[in-house]
């Protein structure tokens, strides 16, 4: 057995007995490593940002950017990735309202429309909302809708995909939304 392997081995013991798996002290709480090693790696990530260098040890591309090419490159892979399959756990790339299938197009909705209150809740936002909803079993209550359908519920109360929907069937800060655009239309065209 090579002094690699060896490492990996006594690396994945120490993970598996709880400790810090790069030395097997007790780990911060909440935590997998123990706060030396934390401090270790933070100054090694320092050191290699000062010389202009990404976190990785790479040279980075843009000196502007934080993170070189590889490392943009592999965070762009790993979102692409975490929401497909957020997305496939709440019913596939598809718009439940519409049926619109353009990824770039899809977002999360919060079926209920509490998606701002749950967001200061758990506070998080961006896909680190859908970090937190593969980490705690893709729970019920939200459904995946193209962007027009999900600014529609949102501000009106219901997506003009769906005509059998009344405004008055929407939430009441929907209603107040829709009223107050109506307002604002009769104010500048007339009744």
């Amino acid at each position: 057995m090579d002094n690699r392997t060896k490492s990996q081995s006594r690396k994945q013991k120490y993970k598996a007995a709880g400790k810090c798996s790069q030395c097997g002290r007790d780990p911060v709480p909440g935590g997998k490593t123990c706060q030396r090693c934390r401090d270790l790696f933070r100054s090694y990530r320092l050191a290699r940002q000062a010389r202009g260098l990404c976190s990785c040890g790479r040279e980075r591309d843009d000196p502007e950017l934080k993170a070189c090419e590889y490392c943009r490159a592999a965070t762009r892979e790993y979102n692409r990735k975490l929401r497909d399959e957020v997305f496939e756990a709440y019913g596939g790339k598809i718009c439940a309202c519409c049926g619109e299938d353009r990824s770039e197009f899809l977002q999360l909705d919060h079926i209920n429309n509490d998606g701002a209150a749950h967001r200061r809740e758990i506070q998080r936002t961006g896909l680190s909302v859908f970090c937190w909803i593969r980490a705690n079993g893709f729970l019920p209550g939200f459904q995946v809708l193209c962007a027009n359908c999900n600014y529609a519920k949102a501000h009106y109360g219901y997506c003009p995909h769906q005509p059998d929907k009344e405004v008055n069937d929407a939430p009441i800060n929907a209603k107040r939304t829709a009223t107050r655009a109506q307002r604002k239309l009769e104010e500048r065209c007339g009744p």
